[in-house]
């Protein structure tokens, strides 16, 4: 500590990190750390966990007259710390820079390397190859371009870009203009029961080629995303869910807005879905028709129910309207 300056000086000598679900970390070796009222200086700070070879690792500086930079980096990082069923590592880089006058400037990447899925069934485990990912950032003049490439399970892909043209110092100006595209093709949707355990025996497949435009306090989406042959068990409450369809598509003569259509069939009965997306306004307008559709199968109940309903959501309120039949029930 230097009183005549007020700035302290020293070392970060022991940090420790306990997490039952991402495992113990510890500072791999001391860093050195200086902090003033007009500077601040933090030398390269290693996390590393107690079992695996991985690190996360950050180095900062910062001058009031100078403006700051940040680097951080992460090596070899198991993946099943963060998602259990999925093998692969994760490894990354990012350099970033904030003048003193606000303008920013940055770029950096995260890779995902290839790995496997583990899907849980009632009578098995089956792995299922995935390719990885990689992400990759720029922050200069032009603002920021981001590009996201998924290589899918098994088949498949998906890639995403954005731009945000205005966004390279801070403040950051209003509105934010975007531009960008999502475009995916997953042609079997198997694995989707390892993120939502609920779900069993998932099929189907996904097509999108969407346009993003507006800003980001009034996105616009443009295209077409397409759920097909879709199917889904629900174990908990003994369902079979067939047919399902979903289909989203822009209105080009309402700008921000998206219509929805989609249906399935659960046992003896159908359900039907109708409605839009309002994005601009954040508000969701849907109509639900259904006749004889099972909604509970279990040995100690089983339900069919026909609903008419129109579901709304606006100003951060539901609003439900319409009746729902109950044609069949048994309870023991």
């Amino acid at each position: 500590l230097n009183p005549a300056l007020d700035a302290w000086s020293g070392r970060l000598a022991e940090l420790l990190a306990q997490s039952a679900e991402y495992g113990d970390w510890r500072l791999a070796k001391p860093a050195a750390l200086a902090l003033s009222a007009e500077a601040l200086s933090l030398g390269e700070t290693c996390l590393q966990p107690a079992v695996g070879a991985a690190r996360v690792c950050a180095q900062a500086d910062w001058r009031q007259t100078a403006g700051g930079n940040l680097a951080a980096r992460i090596q070899t990082l198991e993946l099943a710390r963060l998602l259990p069923d999925l093998s692969g590592e994760i490894s990354g880089d990012l350099e970033a820079r904030l003048a003193a006058d606000g303008a920013l400037r940055g770029e950096g990447w995260l890779d995902v390397s290839p790995g496997q899925l583990r899907v849980a069934t009632d009578q098995e485990a089956p792995l299922l190859a995935h390719g990885g990912g990689r992400l990759d950032v720029r922050v200069g003049s032009d603002g920021l371009a981001a590009e996201f490439q998924l290589r899918a399970l098994e088949r498949g892909s998906a890639q995403a870009e954005l731009r945000l043209p205005q966004l390279n110092r801070l403040p950051l100006a209003k509105p934010q203009p975007l531009s960008g595209r999502i475009r995916a093709m997953l042609p079997d949707l198997v694995g989707v029961q390892a993120w939502v355990p609920e779900l069993a025996a998932t099929a189907g497949s996904l097509n999108a080629d969407l346009r993003l435009a507006g800003s980001l306090e009034a996105p616009q989406i443009l295209g077409e995303m397409t759920l097909s042959d879709g199917a889904a068990d629900v174990p908990l409450a003994g369902l079979e869910l067939r047919q399902i369809e979903l289909r989203i598509k822009d209105n080009p003569e309402q700008p921000g807005q998206l219509a929805l259509t989609g249906g399935l069939v659960s046992g003896p009965g159908r359900a039907d879905l109708d409605g839009r997306l309002d994005l601009p306004r954040n508000a969701l307008e849907l109509s639900l028709k259904g006749d004889n559709l099972q909604v509970y199968n279990t040995p100690d109940a089983r339900v069919l129910a026909s609903p008419d309903l129109r579901i709304g959501w606006s100003d951060q309120v539901l609003r439900l309207r319409g009746r729902l039949l109950i044609p069949e029930a048994a309870i023991t």
